[in-house]
């Protein structure tokens, strides 16, 4: 049966820090059937878990306040009202290691970053066998293939603010020597980048990732300047038509 076809509106909790993220997989979820309650943090997150039984809840893993991980991890030691529920990752990070992290904190699955509708279907499905993302090349085409041309618009509108948000937190936080929030914003860049299908931004925000990763986010100083104009330009190539008239 599918989830149209059900007498029911299974319910989902929805967790991301990147606003255009946060409504786009909601809006795939909304598309399928699902009744979707989304907070922007791992605290809102634990928070709700703890207050409101849900048929599934998905998690990013990167996000402030409290990781993915931290949060399921919680949901599993206590006998509130999830403890049992079927909680899976959205991560950009799907090495070998991080999945084993991830499973050992508590996690059923993990969907890869960026998210399409028919990853998120044969998710809630229980097909883990076919979560592959698609390229970033095609990642925007398959955006509006998944949400209609009208939502997929306003999405890439507000992943557009979000770009000129982030690229002044990235450059202060490199003015500052903030490796903690440099790498935040370049997590952020990574995820949204790919889901829109800016390519070299996301390659150059995966590079300072690595980095970080290395323990010397120092040295990816040389890469910020670069993310810097690679969010300039996908913000100018991505504007919605509507708007670059204006310009």
């Amino acid at each position: 049966m599918t989830v149209q076809e059900s007498s029911k509106r299974d319910t989902v909790l929805l967790a991301d820090d990147s606003l255009p993220g946060l409504l786009t997989v909601k809006a795939m979820l909304t598309k399928l059937g699902y009744q979707v309650s989304t907070v922007a943090n791992g605290g809102e997150a634990l928070q709700l878990a703890s207050q409101q039984a849900f048929d599934i809840i998905l998690l990013d893993e990167h996000m402030p306040v409290l990781r993915g991980s931290e949060v399921v991890r919680q949901i599993r030691q206590t006998r509130g009202p999830n403890a049992s529920t079927r909680v899976v990752a959205l991560s950009g990070e799907v090495s070998a290691s991080a999945l084993s992290e991830m499973r050992e904190s508590g996690f059923d699955d993990c969907i890869e970053k960026p998210v399409t509708a028919s990853q998120l279907e044969n998710l809630m499905r229980g097909d883990t066998g076919e979560l592959a993302s698609p390229t970033y090349s095609s990642a925007l085409e398959q955006l509006y293939v998944d949400l209609g041309e009208e939502s997929a618009s306003r999405l890439l509108g507000l992943f557009v603010q979000e770009l000129a948000q982030l690229r002044d937190r990235l450059l202060t936080a490199r003015d500052r020597g903030d490796e903690t929030e440099i790498l935040a914003v370049a997590h952020i860049l990574k995820n949204s980048a790919a889901m829109y299908g800016a390519a070299s931004l996301a390659e150059l925000a995966l590079r300072i990732n690595d980095e970080g990763a290395r323990g010397d986010v120092s040295q990816a100083a040389p890469l910020i300047e670069l993310c810097n104009k690679a969010a300039e330009a996908a913000q100018t190539r991505l504007l919605p038509k509507e708007e670059s008239d204006h310009e």
